[in-house]
């Protein structure tokens, strides 16, 4: 594991959970964690081409900007006849499913019907 994520309300808690992890990974692991950094839950943790919010998953500006640019690219390279509608599909299928994972349903919509 490479990085940690804890919620909480309460920031004494938050404090004390991650005192406890750093110990633990200390002495027991022999490891040295990063200094801990807190934000409000409004502020949304980048994470992953995600914004990561206590109730809901949101794209990353930066990940829609990359999905509307590739999804321009592998339309133009199955119209001009670079791709089979099946190598399209093989490319278009797991771009999309990187979206699922964010509420982006309406994103997706409007960047397709644009097409």
């Amino acid at each position: 594991m490479d990085d940690s994520v804890l919620w909480h309300n309460d920031r004494k808690i938050l404090l004390n959970a991650g005192s406890s992890l750093k110990q633990y990974s200390a002495a027991g692991l022999k490891l040295t964690l990063k200094p801990f950094c807190l934000n409000q839950n409004s502020h949304g943790l980048p994470f992953l081409g995600y914004l990561l919010y206590p109730d809901r998953t949101r794209l990353a500006q930066r990940s829609r900007k990359r999905f509307i640019k590739k999804l321009r690219l592998y339309a133009d390279n199955l119209i001009s006849g670079v791709w089979t509608q099946q190598e399209y599909q093989d490319h278009v299928l797991p771009l999309i499913a990187f979206t699922e994972h964010a509420a982006a349903k309406e994103f997706r919509k409007k960047v397709i019907a644009t097409d």
